[in-house]
């Protein structure tokens, strides 16, 4: 039966120290880690010279996708299915040995290890006094990553699982034959395994938000524009969020537009953590008239926190500017200017009854002329 893939599951859960953190699962069922064919095995050499017999799956998982946050723990295991038993056996001749049966495993992501090395997940001893012994007790195959950034990305990690089933004579006293065999538990008795052993995979991401920064305490405000007509202006950078959010660094910051007409000065952010506020001021340099420059300040999740691959930026941008207020005589001359002005345009216009006046004076001629005066 193959694999069945159960969907990711958000577990908004706090973790255990050194910090709260928020887990995302991946859980595979339905695995046969030794096929019905693969689960029984004799051997007759000493100490562990032993064939095996060895099935390899590859178990699929979601890779962290830094979109979602910091990655700061990768953790899985691989249990077998309750109802398994695994069987030791040593025919009854003579001889002070034992027959030894194991199941082991090794998880690889690509040639890196996950678990170390080769684990145990069960071994059985057979002795001559007891020559069958049935245990039913599994130690799942677990890791807990060091190296965080070989699990981001945003396709799938295809990790590589192997079981191995064995038996050997140990202490070689005459022993004739070890036998080893995965049985099925029904009742109080066990049976032959028919299905294979079974048993499922879970993949855990451990992860807190992004750092989330802004020039206001109670909302998201990555934007601010400041006046200086007045002298240095003071703001503050707050870090938002939760006891599941990272703290922040600030990076530096970047200038366009007027630049030289300006300092900028901001407290050293290093790890800022939830709750906490940072503090910078503005100052014109002087200059003659309007100044205006923008200053991008560059913060990014904090460095010691999780996969550097997963850290990313956030930007909050600040506007500066001077526009000079002017001063009070420059009002006076301005109206004085204005009324001027309005007088010249004034003089400039031609009377209202000028054009009748000249009607008038055209008729007069015209009727002289119609008369037979001359003279002109």
């Amino acid at each position: 039966m193959p694999p069945r893939a159960l969907p990711l599951a958000l577990l908004a859960l706090p973790l255990s120290a050194p910090a709260a953190s928020l887990s995302t699962s991946q859980t595979l069922s339905d695995l046969v880690l030794l096929s019905p064919s693969h689960v029984s095995v004799s051997d007759t050499s000493p100490d562990g010279a032993a064939p095996l017999l060895t099935d390899t799956l590859t178990l699929g998982f979601a890779a962290f996708d830094p979109n979602q946050g910091v990655l700061t723990g990768v953790s899985g295991q691989v249990a077998v299915d309750p109802g398994h038993a695994l069987m030791a056996y040593r025919n009854e001749s003579g001889g002070d040995w034992d027959s030894v049966a194991y199941v082991r495993s090794t998880w690889t992501l690509g040639s890196t290890a996950l678990a170390s090395g080769s684990t145990t997940m069960q071994t059985v001893t057979a002795n001559r006094d007891t020559p069958v012994v049935i245990g039913t007790a599994w130690t799942p195959t677990a890791f807990s990553a060091a190296n965080l950034d070989g699990f981001v990305g945003t396709g799938t990690l295809n990790s590589s699982f192997t079981s191995h089933l064995g038996a050997f004579i140990d202490d070689g006293g005459g022993g004739s034959v070890a036998i080893a065999s995965v049985l099925e538990t029904a009742g109080a008795g066990t049976v032959p395994d028919t299905d294979g052993l079974t048993g499922s995979a879970t993949w855990e991401y451990q992860w807190l938000r992004h750092a989330d920064l802004s020039f206001a305490g109670a909302a998201n405000l990555d934007g601010l524009a400041l006046d200086l007509a007045n002298g240095p202006a003071d703001f503050l950078v707050h870090a938002l969020g939760d006891e599941f959010s990272t703290g922040a660094d600030l990076l530096g910051w970047t200038c366009s537009g007027d630049c030289a007409s300006f300092a900028l000065q901001m407290d050293d952010v290093n790890g800022l953590a939830v709750g906490a506020t940072a503090a910078g001021s503005v100052n014109f340099l002087g200059g003659g008239g309007s100044h205006a420059a923008r200053f991008t300040l560059h913060f990014a999740d904090d460095d010691a926190i999780g996969a550097a691959a997963t850290r990313l930026g956030h930007d909050l941008v600040l506007d500066v500017a001077v526009t000079p207020v002017p001063e009070p005589g420059t009002y006076a001359l301005f109206l004085a200017g204005l009324g001027l002005l309005a007088l010249a345009t004034g003089q400039r216009r031609r009377p209202a009854h000028q054009p009748a006046r000249t009607a008038s004076i055209t008729c007069k001629a015209r009727i002289e002329s119609s008369s037979g005066i001359t003279g002109l």
